[in-house]
C-alpha cells in the first residue's frame, strides 16, 4: 500500500523473484512473463513488469523489479495485478499452483491499531489530514511499539514546528486538526 509512505512518492518497486523447479542448467535461460487480462484490475498505467527474466547459468532464480505506481484512484480502490508464467522454449508453464503471483495495492489510509493506546497521547485525537501530514512530513506512518517514549515525543515536536510552519505559509488555509 501506498498509504504509509509519503504523497510525493509515486512509484514503489517490488523485488521479486522467479524459482525455477528442476535442475540448474549449463546455459541461460528465460522466462516469460505475462498479465492475465482477466484477473488484473490495475489499469496499464498503474505498473509495469518485465516480459523476460534471464534465469543465469547454474541458477535456479532469478530476480526481477515489478514496479508499481500511485495514481489518484488508489485512494479509493485496491488494484491487482496478476502475473504468469508463459511458455517458451526454456520452460513449461509449471505447476498450476506455483505459476504465478498477484500483488494487490492501494492508498487508502486508515487509522493504525496503536493510535487509541499509544499515539493519542504524543499526536491528539486521530483524524485522517493529521495521519497524512505526519506521513509528509516525518516520513513514514508506522510508530511501532518499539519506539522510545523519547523517540515519539521527538516526532511530537517535529510535528508541532511543521504545523506551525505550514499554517503560517497557509494563513487562508490552515491545518486545525
Amino acid at each position: 500500500s501506498f498509504a504509509a509512505y509519503p504523497s510525493q512518492i509515486k512509484e514503489q518497486d517490488m523485488e521479486m523473484k522467479i524459482y525455477v523447479m528442476g535442475e540448474a542448467a549449463s546455459t541461460d535461460r528465460t522466462v516469460n512473463l505475462e498479465k492475465d487480462a482477466n484477473l488484473t484490475t490495475a489499469s496499464d498505467a498503474q505498473y509495469f513488469f518485465p516480459k523476460t527474466v534471464t534465469v543465469p547459468a547454474g541458477e535456479l532464480e532469478a530476480p526481477f523489479i515489478v514496479t508499481l505506481k500511485r495514481t489518484d484512484d488508489l485512494s479509493s480502490n485496491t488494484v491487482s495485478l496478476y502475473l504468469k508464467v508463459a511458455a517458451n522454449e526454456d520452460f513449461n508453464i509449471g505447476v498450476v499452483e506455483q505459476n504465478h503471483f498477484c500483488i494487490k495495492w492501494n492508498d487508502i489510509l486508515g487509522k493504525p491499531k496503536n493510535w487509541d493506546t499509544e499515539l493519542i497521547e504524543f499526536f491528539g485525537a486521530y483524524s485522517l489530514i493529521k495521519y497524512r501530514f505526519i506521513i509528509d512530513t516525518i516520513g513514514f506512518g508506522e510508530f511501532g511499539g518499539s519506539m522510545s517514549w523519547s523517540e515519539l515525543m521527538n516526532y511530537k515536536i517535529r510535528m508541532k514546528s511543521a504545523l506551525d510552519a505550514y499554517n503560517a505559509a497557509h494563513p487562508d488555509q490552515p491545518l486545525t486538526d
